[in-house]
């Protein structure tokens, strides 16, 4: 807070002469005369140099030291008055200023001397202030106060005591004084200031009634009846500086009080109470002007509409109804500015109250904010709406809009704001108002840039208002009175184009395409979307009409339109109108213009895994069975690998298999029907007695016409993989067992050799003359090989050790062939006694052959031989026995090539009995 202080001192009450001093003589000297009394005679002012002045007074103190009381105080009197006024002059007043203190108080303890007590206070409390020592300074205000309460100091003092307390912060100290000093009236010249530092005081004590009175009446003192500019200046002419001043900061202090009793008086109130009406502009004014500098902003609205309703004919009321509205928008209130604005425009805009005796409309600054306040709530209350989607504030929106258009009905945003009406009532849900309001934009307001669009708006008004209606003549004619009118429009197409769906769902096909031809038609050409929906009308109504072929031309338009998304579904719909076209030729019983049809398919659609895919398939598979009707085998072939190939989960594929065989068997390709055999040994869709013969002709073709690599796979696949009977089992057996002898792999034809004894050991009642025949010949295999085992065996030196290997391999053979023989299989069993009779002739020649020991002599030599012949002979005649009863069988009628070599082998060991025999076994 900006304070004045205002110390006055006067001169009041200071000698009126200096010291004269005589010039000096011939006579007494200064020392004759310290015993002397110095009398000083007063005498007329004589003017000096202050300096010198001073300088005497100074000296004049060292002489006078032990003079009597009074001419002293007399003395320290003038140095202190000389020394207060130099000390005014000095740059640092302070040194000097405390010179003076302590002179005064020196003065002021001579108790016995008559001075002016009250004279002595007034300078001392003045040279204290210089000094900077306030203590001092207070002190003797108070005791000049106390002790002289009539003397012409006390209004200055006690003025200067209430501004030294005013500045400690004793505001209740201050304020006495200052009620003294006022009480005193005019007749001090402290009055004005004590009222205006009382107002401070009382403002400072929260008093701010009474800080209002004191502010007022310096006002009323300084300005009388002045009247304010219309900027709220005070009219100061004829002011001091320091008054305008004064002034100007009692109206501060003013404003200042109805700041802090905003709530509890206003100015108004204050005006009245106080009978000053003269201030109420200037009040209203600088309180509206302190509001919005303190940023109070609300309240500089109340402030400047309080006094623009209690004033409507003083020439700036109208001016602090826009300050209003101005305070709220700088303070960013905008709905409590809104309301403003409303009042604002319903007085002036609507109900058209004057402007000081002008109509609004013809006040440019008016009309400009009505124009601009308008489109801000118009706009507002729109938004509102837009957000809180409630009826009633589109109602609200929509009325503003129309008092709108009632204020301004001439203006060049007529078009635009009854087009924004259209759209507040359209999102209102009020379609048909909205209709009405779009089709005055568009049809009687003249041409201008939103007559088009209000066209088409009105349109789609019609259609909200019609949306639960299959097809409605108001939305017809809106339509096409819109694309008469303005063909041009972008949207004109896309009207007919809906249009065109109204009357394809309302089952009217005829007019559909007739609308929708008109769509594809349009001038400008419609856009791609717009061409795409009504070759999709005309597309969906030849469908209806089972016009297959024209479906297919639409479809193709339309598939070269429609995005990429929508093109599976679309591509699908074009897969079936090419597919019922093949199918009407299959009714007609045209198998190859069917067949032409189905295949164009293929062409038309490609292989994917989208919905088409599944009728290009049909239609592949159906071309294949037209070619079978056809008799067109190859070309029937190569339709149904090529379905295969392209959907190998589909359903048909399977049965494509099958045919695919008997095809391949008609043809007379063999290996490929082995293959497709194969495939179908292990479908799914089959009984396994139909996957087992399958499996038994692919193997049965791929022995045929493969490899032997290829028939083992096939062979050993048919054993593992499936449940076939055991005569099959025995059969793919000594099949594997042939096949492995045929490539050389003899360990892996005995695995299957092995595999025959086995069956047939495990077939129980299911064994037969063929499971025996091949597990005998299987057994006598292993048979040979250990009686090739046991001729590999040499005897050796030492003969024990070979010979007892010898023999062992020799049991082997001997038990292997008789595993053969029990077989009772003829032929075996003939050829295994012939080999059993051979093995034990072998090992008698062996016995005979072995190498004799080398350190025999002559006799042992010959001992030895005739103990070797003894241990060989014995098996030469099991060897005979056995071929023999092998020979014997040829009484039972088994006379074959084995029974024959065990003739032939006797004739050798027993030529007189067995030669004749074998020679008339010969000539047989």
């Amino acid at each position: 807070m900006r304070v004045s202080r205002c110390c006055v001192f006067t001169t009041a009450g200071l000698f009126a002469s200096c010291l004269a001093v005589p010039a000096w003589s011939q006579g007494p000297t200064l020392e004759s005369l310290e015993d002397r009394e110095i009398v000083i005679e007063e005498s007329d002012p004589v003017a000096v140099d202050p300096a010198v002045q001073l300088d005497n007074y100074r000296r004049l103190m060292e002489l006078t030291r032990e003079q009597d009381p009074a001419t002293r105080v007399r003395i320290m009197l003038r140095l202190a008055q000389a020394e207060l006024e130099a000390s005014a002059d000095a740059t640092d007043p302070k040194p000097s200023a405390r010179k003076v203190v302590q002179l005064y108080q020196e003065v002021l303890a001579q108790e016995q001397v008559s001075i002016n007590r009250a004279n002595v206070l007034y300078n001392l409390a003045q040279a204290a202030d210089l000094a900077g020592e306030q203590d001092v300074a207070r002190d003797a205000l108070n005791s000049l106060i106390q002790e002289f309460p009539a003397s012409r100091y006390t209004p200055e003092a006690r003025f200067r005591r209430a501004e030294a307390l005013f500045v400690d912060g004793d505001f209740e100290g201050a304020a006495r004084d200052y009620e003294w000093l006022i009480k005193k009236g005019d007749t001090t010249p402290f009055y004005r200031s004590a009222k205006y530092k009382q107002g401070w005081s009382q403002y400072k004590l929260s008093n701010n009634r009474e800080s209002l009175n004191e502010f007022t009446s310096v006002l009323r003192l300084m300005l009388g009846d002045r009247q304010p500019s219309e900027s709220g200046d005070l009219d100061t002419s004829g002011l001091s500086q320091g008054d305008t001043e004064l002034a100007e900061d009692s109206l501060r202090g003013i404003i200042l009080n109805f700041a802090q009793l905003s709530g509890e008086l206003t100015p108004a109130e204050y005006v009245d109470q106080t009978k000053s009406r003269s201030f109420e502009y200037l009040f209203h004014k600088r309180l509206f002007d302190h509001y919005l500098e303190k940023e109070r902003y609300t309240d500089a609205s109340e402030t400047a509409l309080a006094f623009a309703e209690r004033n409507p004919e003083h020439p700036e009321s109208k001016r602090f109804e826009l300050g209003a509205i101005t305070a709220l928008e700088q303070g960013g209130f905008p709905s409590l500015a809104l309301e403003r604005k409303e009042i604002f425009v319903k007085d002036y805009g609507i109900d058209r109250k004057p402007w000081f005796g002008q109509d609004p409309l013809d006040v440019p600054e008016v009309r400009e904010r009505l124009d601009k306040w308008l489109d801000e709530i118009t706009k507002l209350y729109h938004a509102a709406a837009q957000k809180s989607k409630k009826p009633e504030d589109y109602d609200v929106a929509a009325e503003w809009y129309a008092r709108a258009l009632e204020i301004f009905p001439e203006a060049d945003d007529v078009p635009q704001t009854a087009f924004l009406r259209g759209e507040v009532l359209f999102e209102a849900g009020r379609f048909d108002d909205a209709a009405q309001q779009y089709n005055q934009v568009a049809y009687e307001m003249g041409e201008h840039d939103k007559a088009g669009e209000a066209a088409y708006a009105a349109l789609l008004a019609r259609r909200k208002a019609a949306e639960n209606v299959a097809t409605d003549e108001q939305v017809e004619q809106a339509t096409l009175r819109f694309a008469q009118t303005f063909p041009a429009h972008p949207d004109a197409a896309n009207a007919l184009a809906l249009l065109a769906e109204d009357r394809y769902r309302a089952e009217d096909l005829t007019g559909a395409s007739e609308i929708a031809r008109q769509v594809i038609a349009h001038e400008p050409a419609a856009t791609p979307t717009q061409v795409a929906d009504s070759w999709r009308i005309l597309a969906a109504t030849a469908e209806d009409q089972k016009d297959y072929a024209a479906a297919e031309a639409s479809l193709l338009e339309l598939i070269a339109l429609a995005p990429g998304d929508n093109s599976p579904a679309l591509r699908e719909r074009l897969a079936a109108a090419v597919y019922r076209q093949g199918e009407a030729q299959l009714e007609a019983g045209n198998d190859a213009q069917a067949r032409a049809e189905f295949m164009r398919l293929q062409e038309l659609i490609p292989a994917s895994n989208e919905p088409a895919a599944q009728i290009r398939a049909t239609a592949l598979y159906d071309a294949a069975a037209a070619s079978i009707r056809l008799e067109d085998k190859p070309q029937a072939i190569n339709q149904l690998n090529s379905f295969r190939s392209q959907y190998p989960q589909n359903k048909l594929a399977p049965e494509a298999t099958r045919r695919l065989a008997a095809l391949y068997m008609d043809t007379g390709d063999k290996r490929a029907a082995a293959r497709e055999y194969a495939a179908i040994s292990k479908q799914q869709d089959i009984d396994a007695g139909q996957r087992l013969a399958a499996a038994e002709q692919s193997t049965t073709l791929i022995a045929e016409t493969g490899t032997t690599a290829e028939a083992v796979d096939a062979y050993k696949t048919l054993f593992y993989d499936y449940d076939i009977a055991f005569p099959t089992q025995v059969e793919t057996a000594d099949k594997l067992v042939a096949l492995y002898g045929k490539t050389g792999e003899e360990d892996k034809a005995d695995f299957w050799r092995e595999k025959l004894i086995e069956l047939d050991a495990g077939a129980g009642s299911q064994r037969s003359e063929r499971s025996r025949t091949l597990a005998a010949q299987a057994q006598l295999k292993f048979a040979e090989e250990s009686g090739e085992a046991f001729v590999r065996a040499r005897l050796g030196n030492p003969l024990r050790q070979t010979l007892q290997v010898k023999k062992a391999r020799l049991e082997d053979a001997l038990a292997a062939y008789g595993k053969a023989a029990d077989y009772g299989i003829a032929d075996i069993t003939t050829a295994a006694t012939y080999r059993t009779g051979q093995l034990y002739y072998r090992f008698s020649r062996d016995l005979l052959e072995s190498p004799r020991p080398g350190n025999l002599d002559a006799e042992e030599a010959a001992q030895y031989e005739v103990l070797l012949e003894e241990q060989a002979f014995p098996f030469e005649e099991q060897a005979i026995d056995i071929h023999q009863a092998n020979m014997a069988r040829a009484a039972d009628g088994i006379y074959n090539e084995w029974v024959r070599k065990s003739q032939t082998e006797l004739a050798k060991l027993l030529p007189v009995r067995f030669a004749k025999t074998e020679r008339i076994s010969e000539q047989l």
